[in-house]
């Protein structure tokens, strides 16, 4: 049982701000990457009441020389602290999770996975991670201050990925959006990391927000608010972490990248669909089938919807036998904001951010994926057009 004494001595610390000193490479202060969204450590057991933030939950746990995480329940303000390691997380929606110390680089937004991810269970998953643990979706980009909702990515202006000279534009199931007093369409969608395109029909803005934007490539048959102008765009920068050929991923949501009469070649298609989950933030996962069934073919991404894509991935849910076949182009992806790894999928340069927006190329012939996909490991110039205002 926690002392009375205890918990008003950590409240005295809570309210003035004090904090411990950080060991070698680690730092008292929040860094990206550092805490985890939803998910509980620590048991709500004799809790600390009316705790402003996780980070003054953080600070407490790291004047506690026992402490080793933190869990922030956020709708009741009360905080926990424990010994639990970080892999010993339970989903809770409420809840923001921590370590005593933030490590000055997040190793999860550095890593790669070896080959044995995914495992069979979500501790084999875990295990395939240097640091032990997996990065659940958008680990590594940054919150707002109330940590409560993704942070616009101010290190880096989103990049065009396709617009209306590129054959896209003529997207459906679009909702509309009245912009902010002197703001045009295009800039509401840029400040916003969810709005994944946008377009306009005359005075009128349509926005697709996550993964609502389908049909973008077809015919405007409709007899009204034909777009005029609109381009799908990329929100901060990616890193690939595994090739996802020969793999077929459970949760997907199938979305329409063909022209009329399905006249897109295979490589137009695989780019199409590479973009369209570039332009959704929470896409993690991509692949692309040319499998016999309908069912089955065509471009699939992740879903915006949480919950969606199984976490940890493991093997039932991730296959590389039966339908995977059929899967001539795929990537499990990171998504991340300014200074963060230098990896594959992106690289300094002189103007800031730029990726490599080519899909890995396939075969025409028989479907298979060829060497190109090397360009894929190594930032290039940032391909697409360049966006209307």
């Amino acid at each position: 049982m926690v002392s009375a004494a205890w918990i008003w001595a950590l409240a005295a610390l809570l309210r003035s701000g004090a904090a411990a000193e950080a060991p070698d490479g680690f730092t008292a202060e929040k860094t990206v990457g550092c805490y985890l969204y939803g998910f509980r450590i620590v048991s709500a057991v004799d809790p600390i009441r009316d705790v402003e933030n996780p980070q003054k939950c953080q600070e407490a746990c790291q004047a506690d020389s026992s402490c080793i995480s933190f869990s922030y329940n956020k709708v009741e303000e009360y905080c926990s602290l424990g010994s639990a390691a970080m892999t010993e997380r339970t989903a809770d929606p409420d809840v923001i999770s921590g370590p005593q110390w933030c490590s000055k680089v997040q190793p999860w937004c550095e890593d790669v996975p070896d080959d044995n991810f995914p495992g069979d269970t979500a501790e084999a998953s875990d295990a395939a991670w240097p640091g032990q643990i997996s990065p659940p979706s958008l680990q590594c980009w940054p919150r707002t201050g109330g940590e409560n909702s993704l942070a616009e990515c101010m290190e880096e202006p989103p990049q065009v990925l396709q617009d209306m000279g590129d054959g896209f534009g003529n997207c459906r199931n679009l909702t509309e959006f009245f912009p902010g007093l002197g703001q045009s369409c295009a800039d509401s969608c840029r400040r916003n990391p969810r709005c994944s395109l946008w377009q306009t029909t005359g005075k009128d803005c349509w926005q697709g927000v996550l993964d609502t934007g389908k049909s973008c490539y077809k015919s405007w048959t409709e007899s009204n608010n034909k777009p005029i102008n609109g381009s799908m765009m990329l929100h901060g920068h990616y890193r690939k972490l595994k090739d996802l050929s020969g793999w077929w991923v459970n949760g997907l949501v199938k979305i329409d990248v063909q022209d009329d009469n399905d006249g897109a070649s295979l490589s137009t298609a695989v780019q199409r669909c590479f973009l369209m989950c570039l332009s959704v933030l929470d896409c993690s996962v991509w692949m692309y089938s040319t499998s016999s069934a309908a069912d089955e073919a065509g471009c699939w991404i992740d879903s915006s919807n949480p919950g969606t894509l199984e976490y940890p991935s493991t093997t039932a849910t991730w296959s590389n036998t039966g339908s995977a076949e059929s899967v001539v182009a795929g990537q499990y992806l990171q998504r991340q904001c300014g200074g963060m790894a230098v990896s594959s999928g992106r690289a300094d340069t002189a103007a800031g951010y730029s990726v490599s927006l080519l899909a890995p190329a396939v075969s025409e012939v028989d479907g298979s994926a060829t060497s190109a996909a090397a360009s894929q490991e190594t930032a290039g110039a940032a391909g697409g057009g360049g966006g209307g205002g």
